[in-house]
């Protein structure tokens, strides 16, 4: 209460002027300071009350004892109170929604930490931001979200990069599991709804000191969500060109030990064609998905909780062409996981799982039989113990994490020699976290891999953080590595007008990472600012094959440094106004050609607002935001003679615009909105952007909060 004793000369003044109304004071309940802006909605009235300086609002006098009043604001959770007569003022205390620097990860090391804690720059997209801007996929959230992050689809599927190198150098994790499966060596990203999703979390920077191979380029983990309410759900569709439709539930049940998740998610497209000179061959084909993800947890005791999570995904594509067969796509997963709390600072996780993704041609001539193409089948076991110490030498706290884990993957496929192949890794990984005192905290860790072929590899970090004031300055080195794929070795592609070989003789690829970041915390006010340099050697390429026509291997060709800035800016004007910008340059230099590294757009920038409010008891979001991209340089494939050469494809940018409004205590949900809004179109089959300006409309319903909402009315209407 001592907080709030400065306000009360300016109450007490106000209560005795006030004669023809009642006094309401709306405070932070984290802070007690008042809140301004708040807008109050009384039963009766039609208008809403606003709160002045100091979180103050008049409220009419003569109100019936149990008057219903909604105390709203955009940061805040609402919450409902009832009129009395009992004293003079009414304090009402708001409490707001988590904000950033208080979000906690799991994704920089194994545990849940405040980002605010870490010494790894780490970077969250939640799922209300998602929703506020109408993203109903991965790649969209990823692209608006992050300067430097660009997905877009090519003649061989959908990939991305980030910070200058392609998408097999970056990790995708469910809930801290790798995905199996590849499409053009990356992972099948129509996998990835964000209907499943609670947040993303982004460590940009090698990180095989946890994750292993495949992390040279970061990590991003998708996280799902666990029910916080005895009932959740919701019943969502959208609707947009092409024939684009995605409809699905969820429900969350958390009854006593048990809370339980299941997402059901179907998404259908009639595909486009943005080069109709080639009728055969299409932009977009179209496709038809299937997804279900399920998650049951439980709470045996207090020290002992089990997770058990199991999905399936189908992908079926539409082949436009006259050949009589197009392919069709499944994933079987699931897993389970122990946590038991040893003590008050020591902890124990055990967890398993298997993937199994498969690729098959459907042959239409033969009453849609399939015929399996390629399957791989990942498992993972895993055992991590977590250890707090309060006090050290020298130092406030030590996080220690120590632990093994053991990854097998097997391949089938009709490319690849002996049609199959497989491989092992064995691990041992420790890191701990050191907090010397409120200003200086460090991570110092490394990994030791044991690869059933390239045997071991040792992947060390080591990261720092100070704090001083509302500035922070985060400086970080790590070590990173890339086993050669499957594919890289084994493959075995001959068409006769075209061959592509594996190279049993390849190495590891091996990176170099070092990143200087600072950002300072303001009220309304938040910059950020990142240096990095990355050297990678041993880089695997595409290569011709010796005295083969149209024929091409893999080779440790190149050796890459890649240096970058990454700029964001966050300022709220008001409370209900915020902008936001970002830019990304990197210069991506191979040593070996002497040449920029083919497909890197050296500049890139992001901009927009959001605006928000309440009206009549509902809140509405409108979102204004665009991503710009310089011009760059890349190889392609000719579809015709199978050889590669040279191009580049101008710079360009994409808008997009969207309004939600929410009712009935946002039980209903209505997003408008205009994706790509100045019709930036690609017209090239070998890379593909964005198929141009699209209109959707998409509408999310809760029938928990609605059925709540609808029988305090009656309730209402019956007194």
């Amino acid at each position: 209460m001592k907080r709030w004793l400065w306000m009360m000369p300016v109450v007490i003044v106000l209560s005795a002027t006030a004669q023809d109304s009642c006094l309401m004071v709306v405070v932070d309940s984290s802070t007690g300071h008042g809140l301004e802006g708040v807008h109050v909605y009384v039963d009766g009235f039609r208008r809403a009350f606003v709160a002045s300086k100091g979180g103050m609002v008049s409220l009419p006098c003569g109100l019936p004892e149990g008057t219903r009043m909604y105390v709203s604001h955009p940061e805040y959770q609402q919450k409902i109170v009832s009129f009395h007569h009992r004293g003079d003022t009414l304090w009402v205390r708001l409490s707001p929604y988590v904000r950033h620097l208080e979000e906690v990860v799991v994704t920089a090391t194994r545990t849940e930490r405040r980002i605010k804690d870490l010494a790894i720059p780490t970077q969250v997209i939640t799922s209300e931001g998602m929703l506020k801007t109408g993203t109903t996929n991965v790649a969209e959230a990823l692209s608006h979200a992050m300067p430097g992050f660009e997905f877009y689809h090519d003649g061989r599927g959908m990939t991305f990069r980030l910070q200058g190198i392609d998408a097999k150098y970056t990790l995708f994790l469910v809930d801290g599991e790798r995905l199996a499966g590849e499409n053009r060596e990356n992972t099948d990203y129509y996998r990835l709804t964000t209907s499943s999703i609670d947040r993303i979390e982004i460590v940009k920077g090698a990180s095989s000191s946890l994750y292993g191979s495949s992390a040279m380029g970061g990590v991003v983990n998708l996280i799902t969500p666990v029910p916080r309410q005895p009932f959740e759900s919701n019943i969502y569709g959208r609707l947009s060109r092409f024939g684009e439709i995605e409809t699905g539930a969820n429900v969350g049940i958390r009854q006593g030990k048990i809370r339980f998740f299941t997402d059901a998610v179907r998404k259908s497209m009639n595909g486009y064609d943005l080069t109709p000179s080639t009728p055969d061959l299409y932009t977009m084909e179209p496709y038809c998905l299937y997804s279900v993800y399920q998650k049951v947890m439980y709470e045996y005791s207090p020290r002992l909780t089990f997770v058990f999570r199991g999905g399936y995904y189908q992908r079926e594509r539409f082949d436009v062409s006259s050949v009589p067969t197009h392919p069709f796509y499944n994933d079987v997963n699931g897993g389970m996981s122990a946590t038991w709390k040893v003590s008050s600072t020591a902890t124990c996780k055990a967890s398993w799982h298997a993937d199994r993704y498969r690729t098959m041609d459907v042959l239409e001539r033969l009453a849609g039989e399939k015929h399996l193409v390629y399957a791989d089948e990942q498992h993972t076991g895993r055992f991590l113990y977590e250890y707090r110490m309060d006090r050290g030498w020298k130092t406030e706290q030590h996080h220690l994490v120590a632990g093994g884990e053991f990854f097998c993957d097997e391949m089938f496929s009709e490319r690849i020699r002996y049609s199959r192949q497989s491989i092992e890794n064995y691990t041992l990984l420790g890191q701990d976290e050191i907090k010397i005192n409120e200003t200086f905290s460090a991570i110092a860790g490394g990994r030791l891999d044991w690869h059933s072929i390239y045997g071991p590899h040792l992947s060390p970090k080591l990261s720092g953080m100070y704090k001083t004031g509302r500035f922070t300055s985060r400086l970080s080195y790590g070590h990173g590595f890339r086993a050669p794929s499957i594919k890289e070795r084994y493959y075995d592609f001959d068409l006769g007008f075209i061959v592509v070989k594996g190279n049993e003789h390849l190495v590891p690829e091996r990176s170099q990472y070092v990143s200087l970041s600072s950002e300072y915390q303001g009220n309304s006010f938040m910059p950020s600012v990142t240096f990095y340099l990355n050297h990678v050697t041993d880089m695997i390429h595409e290569i011709p094959l010796a005295n083969v026509e149209n024929g091409y291997t893999y080779a440790n060709f190149s050796s890459v440094r890649i240096f970058g800035i990454d700029y964001l800016q966050q300022v709220k004007i008001t409370s209900w106004c915020s902008l936001f910008a970002g830019y990304n340059y990197t210069d991506a230099w191979d040593e070996i050609k002497q040449e920029t590294l083919s497909g890197v757009c050296k500049h890139s920038g992001m901009a927009g607002c959001d605006f928000s409010g309440v009206y009549r008891h509902c809140r509405w979001v409108f979102s204004f935001s665009g991503k710009c991209y310089g011009s760059r340089k890349y190889t392609a494939m000719d579809e015709n003679t199978y050889r590669f050469y040279e191009t580049s494809y101008p710079s360009y940018s994409i808008w997009r615009i969207s309004f939600t409004q929410q009712w009935w205590r946002r039980g209903i949900e209505v997003t408008a909105g205009v994706n790509n809004l100045f019709n930036h179109i690609g017209t090239s089959d070998l890379i593909n952007i964005d198929p141009g300006r699209r209109v959707y409309l998409a509408v999310r319903l809760s029938p928990e909060k609605i059925f709540a909402s609808h029988d305090k009315i009656t309730k209402k209407n019956e007194q």
